[in-house]
């Protein structure tokens, strides 16, 4: 059921300029041609902005289907290091099918995939850094439940109808010559100038780059590089071991239990779970736990959930959709 309101109201929705001059996309002015919600993804984090942008291919480009608030990110702007730092990463990432599923308390999350090429190359450390429900992170990106059941959908969908992994670019802020010269004195200032490649790479093309790590960074070739059944590595990184870091999802810790131990029972758990998969809150989910045995009436019981629950510290508002798109979250 889940999937096919997915299908329905995916319908409803236009594409958006990712920097319009107002900070806020235009309605559009004509009915825009349906998006099939099983087409490939990719997703754009930015972590200054605390926007999460879902973007799906129609032909051959990209279009953005929906930006969410993040709700709660840890550490500062600048990479991840080490495990434990409670630092959330910065660099291009990926999703495949085995990082989809279920981890700790969290039934539906999302390994976005660090440390990648480029991070091990680098010795950076670290593990089960998650897309995830609920409103706090220690390294994590959080995205409160409801959220998180929409943007689960959409991969997972994704990844099942055969796309081999979802790229996941996560920038410290949008990546304009402003926001750089702003920080033109930060520690991470030539880092931030290598992401860029990327960045503008994708929003001329709205292709998805193919990224390789040598040297110590990261390098972006055009998309066709990236689908060509034998890659060549750029002619600076010739002799040295490569990493397409969009595609590096071998190789890594599986941080997510995936529900079934092969690819055809998986399909078929998803399958029954997306069916039964409703928009749901941490209150609901303690109130369904209180029994009349347990010593506390049911309105005590109802007033505790709330004061347990996770609370967004700002209202939920998605900055790209239009009037009709009710996939954005309600408060």
């Amino acid at each position: 059921m889940a999937v096919a309101t997915v299908a329905l109201l995916l319908a409803t929705l236009a594409p958006a300029r990712s920097e319009p001059p107002n900070g806020r996309p235009a309605l559009p002015l004509e009915p825009q041609p349906v998006l099939v919600p099983s087409n490939p993804l990719l997703i754009r984090i930015f972590k200054e902005e605390s926007e999460f942008e879902v973007w799906m291919r129609r032909s051959e480009r990209f279009e953005l289907i929906a930006t969410y608030p993040i709700c709660a990110w840890s550490g500062t702007l600048g990479p991840k290091e080490y495990e434990g730092d409670r630092q959330t990463p910065e660099g291009f990432y990926a999703v495949d099918l085995k990082h989809v599923g279920v981890v700790g308390r969290h039934l539906r999350a999302i390994d976005i995939g660090y440390p990648n090429g480029f991070d091990r190359l680098l010795g950076r450390t670290g593990s089960h850094i998650l897309v995830h429900g609920g409103c706090r992170s220690i390294g994590c990106f959080a995205m409160t439940n409801p959220i998180m059941d929409q943007i689960y959908a959409l991969a997972e969908r994704a990844l099942l109808a055969g796309q081999n992994a979802i790229p996941v670019h996560i920038f410290p802020f949008r990546m304009t010559e402003a926001n750089l010269k702003r920080h033109a004195n930060d520690r991470w200032y030539g880092f931030w100038s290598n992401l860029r490649q990327g960045y503008d790479t994708f929003e001329a093309t709205r292709m998805t780059p193919a990224v390789y790590a040598c040297n110590g960074s990261y390098v972006v070739t055009p998309d066709a590089q990236a689908r060509s059944p034998t890659p060549q590595p750029p002619e600076q990184c010739a002799g040295q071991p490569l990493t397409m870091a969009h595609t590096a999802v071998t190789g890594r810790i599986a941080g997510v239990r995936t529900p079934a131990s092969n690819l055809a029972q998986m399909k078929r758990a998803r399958s029954t779970s997306l069916r039964a998969a409703v928009p749901h809150d941490n209150v609901a989910e303690c109130a369904r736990l209180w029994r009349p045995d347990t010593g506390v009436s049911r309105q005590d019981w109802g007033a505790i959930c709330k004061r347990l629950d996770f609370q967004p510290r700002r209202p939920l508002q998605a900055a790209h959709r239009s009037p009709r798109n009710i996939l954005a979250p309600r408060t």
